[in-house]
C-alpha cells in the first residue's frame, strides 16, 4: 500500500521522541497521537460493482487527539485504504457495474481497482473500567468524515475471437470518483501499557452507502458503482505527547 510518505515519516518521529524519557521534561498526558491498522467490509452492491471489486481491503489510520477531561475527547484521524487489484470474469446473468445485464453468449473479464481516503472529526466519551479491570477504559464517539472514493475499471477480455487491443482496453476505461461527507459511530477500548502508551482498539461503522459515484465516459452507457454500508475493526498504539 503506497502512503504519504510525509505523514508515514512525521508519525515515526512523533512516536520515537515522545517515547524517550529524556525528550521532554514532561509529558502533556491531555494530547495524544497513534495509528492503527485495521481491517474493512468494504463491498459494493450486487448489481453496481459487486463482484467485480475486491472486497475486505485493509487501511492503515493515523489519528490525534486532545482529552478535555477525564471523559470528553476531540480527535481527527487520517485514514487510507490499500489499492484493491481485482481480475475477475463476468458471464451470463452478472452485472457490469450499472445493473447492465450480461446476457447469453457474452462474457467480460475485468481489472478493477479501487480506494479510499478518509478524513474524520471525533466527538467522544472515555469510561475508565477500573473497577473491573485495571488500566482499562472503553469509549464511544461520533464521528463525520469526508471520504473519497477513486475506483478504475477496464475491459482486458471479451467473447469476441482473440484479446482486445490496447487501444481497445483504452476505450474500455471507466473512471469512478465522489466525495462526501459521511457519518461515522466508533467503539473501542485502550489498555495502559506504559504511563503514555496504550493499546487501543476499535470497531467503526460507517454510513459509505452514500457514495454512488458514476463513470465519466461514455454518456450514451451509463455505469456506477454503489458501495454499502461498511464496518472497520482495528488495532493499534496510542502515545500522550
Amino acid at each position: 500500500m503506497k502512503l504519504n510518505r510525509k505523514i508515514f515519516v512525521s508519525f515515526l518521529s512523533i512516536t520515537f521522541f515522545t517515547g524517550s524519557p529524556s525528550t521532554y521534561a514532561a509529558v502533556n498526558l491531555d494530547l495524544y497521537t497513534g495509528a492503527s491498522l485495521n481491517k474493512n467490509t468494504y463491498e459494493m452492491k450486487e448489481q453496481f460493482g459487486g463482484k467485480v471489486f475486491k472486497e475486505n481491503p485493509t487501511s492503515l489510520e493515523f489519528f490525534i487527539g486532545h482529552t478535555f477531561s477525564e471523559n470528553w475527547f476531540g480527535e481527527f484521524s487520517y485514514e487510507q485504504s490499500s489499492k484493491n487489484h481485482r481480475t475477475n470474469a463476468l458471464v451470463a446473468g452478472d452485472y457490469y457495474p450499472g445493473a447492465i445485464l450480461i446476457f447469453n453468449g457474452e462474457f467480460s473479464v475485468l481489472n478493477t481497482q479501487y480506494q479510499l481516503k478518509q478524513s474524520t472529526f471525533y466527538a467522544g466519551y472515555n469510561l475508565p473500567l477500573d473497577g473491573y479491570i485495571q488500566n482499562l477504559e472503553a469509549f464511544a464517539a461520533l464521528g463525520l468524515s469526508w471520504s473519497k472514493i477513486t475506483a478504475q475499471l477496464e475491459v482486458i477480455d471479451d467473447e469476441f475471437p482473440g484479446l482486445p487491443a490496447q487501444a481497445d482496453i483504452e476505450l474500455s476505461k471507466r473512471t469512478f470518483k465522489e466525495r462526501k461527507l459521511i457519518p461515522s459511530i466508533r467503539l473501542g477500548a485502550t489498555y495502559k501499557l506504559y504511563d503514555t502508551v496504550k493499546v487501543r482498539c476499535t470497531g467503526t461503522w460507517r454510513n459509505l452507502s452514500r457514495l454512488q459515484p458514476k463513470s465519466s465516459e461514455r454518456a450514451d452507457l451509463p455505469t456506477q458503482i454503489k458501495i454499502k454500508n461498511s464496518m472497520s475493526f482495528g488495532i493499534g498504539l496510542q502515545v500522550s505527547i
